[in-house]
């Protein structure tokens, strides 16, 4: 069966110059067809050059307070080099620059798309993007029905704009004060509600963090009653990763002699699979969700022995089978497990531990990146290893800024110790070598608590 093509826009060249990264204003003021004008040149990041008019004026002093204009917008570099229409830019910026250039996934392309298409052309495509204000988009953010939409379209006009200023498609960034002063609003609008109302009816989707006790025991259940899917827990648990990111790991990504794991891409579906044969799986390696995504992540002893055995069990079940794709976590074949594979056994898991049915998996890394602040991890290491390029990010939006929810999260690694002991005799003197890694941070952390603990 033919799979449908992706149906891309016309590709304009003219976005794609680049930057501009030079510039030269010719001194003389040119006098054509009765009027005066000023002429210079723009050379962009590919290489390639342009000579720009600005005329049509009926003295030469008009011309020369625009040769002043000019000078003044290319040295800030709020020169608007191309002009084009909102509609034109967004098919662009997300069928070219987003899917060719940053490889986003193709839940974050339909994501995106639902939004530009049903919410942002629709009303403004027909505006040229110079012309966009900080109260357009403010009327555009205003509209979201939800708060996850709204979020959304946060990301959708703060990473578009950021891309049109730097590629000189517009003077200012206004997306980024529009924003602003959104976020500024709501926090304002929940405040009223919470004042008018202990329990309003509108209520953001909120993340969930398990207690140090609940984390136990669900690695518990995960190890008893569904034993395939231990090790994928037991990674989210102790480092952090996100879904895409573990089904992508492989035993070569392992560092035994260091005693961590190395984050280099992740698994997803591809947003054009035109081109990849029906009996082939559709995923495929992307790089990892940003820069920042490419860490290594320490890991105690116990988990590398989990690894260890997981390994052995790979290596037994594949001899004479000509398999070697190498995936900690994979189907019978040796494929890798698709990102929606975990959500059975892990509903099953959520219903024995009675977890709330919003509980999603993403929570394990909210309860991860929280229990780690909560023992005061260094903010600029636990974002190193969670793959955020700051810690002030870490802090907003993954850490649980209440302590209350943590009875006993002190005793958080003694429990996860506990839990190298519900394992097989096989297990054992796995690796005898041990290192010693003076390493500051986040792994001094880990040391101190979790190997501590076994000793």
């Amino acid at each position: 069966m033919k799979r449908k093509e992706l149906e891309r826009p016309p590709r304009n060249p003219r976005f794609y110059r680049g930057e501009i990264v030079n510039w030269k204003m010719r001194e003389k003021i040119l006098f054509k067809d009765n009027r005066y004008c000023v002429r210079f040149v723009l050379w962009f990041a590919d290489g390639s050059s342009i000579i720009k008019e600005s005329g049509g004026f009926k003295t030469k002093t008009e011309a020369l307070d625009r040769k002043n204009e000019l000078v003044v917008l290319l040295t800030s570099r709020e020169y608007v080099a191309i002009e084009t229409s909102v509609s034109d830019f967004f098919d662009q910026w997300l069928y070219y620059y987003m899917l060719d250039e940053k490889h986003i996934t193709y839940g974050t392309y339909m994501a995106y798309r639902n939004i530009i298409y049903n919410y942002i052309v629709p009303k403004i495509g027909y505006m040229k993007l110079e012309k966009v204000t900080t109260n357009t988009i403010l009327s555009i953010l205003d509209s979201f029905p939800s708060d996850s939409l709204l979020t959304m379209g946060y990301a959708v006009f703060g990473s578009s704009f950021r891309y049109a200023k730097r590629m000189g498609l517009i003077r200012l960034d206004y997306a980024d004060i529009a924003i602003s002063l959104k976020r500024k609003k709501r926090r304002k609008e929940k405040m009223s509600e919470v004042a008018s109302d202990p329990l309003p009816v509108f209520e953001k989707k909120r993340r969930y963090a398990m207690t140090a006790k609940q984390i136990c025991s669900l690695l518990y259940l995960a190890k008893t009653d569904e034993p395939d899917f231990y090790l994928p827990i037991l990674l989210a648990c102790t480092t952090g990763c996100r879904i895409s990111e573990l089904i992508a790991l492989r035993f070569c990504d392992i560092d035994y002699q260091k005693r961590c794991i190395h984050i280099n891409g992740q698994l997803s579906r591809p947003v054009d699979i035109s081109n990849i044969p029906p009996e082939e799986s559709v995923l495929q390696r992307l790089k990892t969700k940003s820069a920042a995504g490419i860490r290594s992540i320490p890991v105690p002893d116990f988990v590398l022995d989990e690894i260890i055995l997981a390994k052995e069990r790979y290596r037994k079940s594949t001899v004479g089978k000509n398999i070697d794709t190498g995936y900690l976590w994979h189907q019978e074949n040796g494929a890798p497990h698709n990102r929606s594979d975990y959500r059975k056994p892990f509903t099953r898991l959520k219903e024995k531990m009675h977890l709330p049915e919003a509980f999603h998996w993403h929570d394990l890394r909210h309860t991860f990146a929280t229990i780690m602040a909560e023992n005061e991890v260094n903010l600029k290491e636990l974002a190193n290893v969670l793959g955020h390029r700051t810690g002030e990010f870490t802090l907003q939006v993954y850490v649980e800024q209440k302590p209350e929810i943590y009875e006993g999260v002190h005793q958080y690694f003694d429990l996860l110790a506990e839990l190298a002991g519900i394992r097989t005799d096989e297990s054992e003197d796995l690796h005898q070598e041990k290192t010693v890694n003076d390493i500051e941070g986040y792994m001094a952390f880990l040391d101190s608590f979790i190997r501590g603990a076994l000793e």
